[in-house]
């Protein structure tokens, strides 16, 4: 069927979709998070390497190069990504969560220790993520899916 240009942009109905993210096609999780930069760019100048240190794994750290909109948007990676976890930062560590860049740049989220088992665990096994930052604010998507059909409870 042909695009008609009043369709461009629209997306097609829920029914319409195929994949992973239809419901009953396995698991799903979706996290989002929004970082003040200036507020976060404060706490990194007042707590330094030992914050960076502790939130960020050293090739996020080098990606970043210290900008503070790049990091923000990192952290609320990791915060969208635990959310899609359905945990929240706690049980999940900062560094269980890492962001990486894909062949062409693009974000890519990497899972380690706790969150790595609680993925697996419920079933996630595809990650998408998007960042956006500007002056003011950094943002952050995160969308999980899973090919299993059951998803178990930790």
């Amino acid at each position: 069927m042909p695009t008609r240009r009043s369709d461009v942009g629209r997306f097609p109905p829920l029914g319409a979709l195929r994949g992973p993210a239809v419901a009953g096609s396995g698991p799903l999780g979706i996290g989002v998070d929004v970082v003040d930069v200036p507020r976060f760019a404060d706490l990194l100048a007042r707590r330094g390497s030992a914050l960076g240190d502790r939130v960020f794994t050293a090739e996020e750290l080098a990606t970043c190069g210290g900008s503070p909109q790049r990091l923000a948007a990192r952290f609320a990676a990791k915060e969208a990504a635990a959310k899609a976890l359905g945990l929240g930062i706690g049980p999940v560590a900062w560094r269980d969560v890492e962001v990486g860049a894909g062949d062409r740049g693009a974000p890519v989220l990497r899972l380690h220790g706790e969150a790595r088992r609680v993925a697996e665990t419920r079933g996630l096994d595809r990650w998408a993520v998007s960042l956006s930052h500007d002056a003011a604010r950094a943002a952050a998507l995160v969308v999980a899916t899973g090919t299993c059909r059951t998803v178990l409870e930790p």
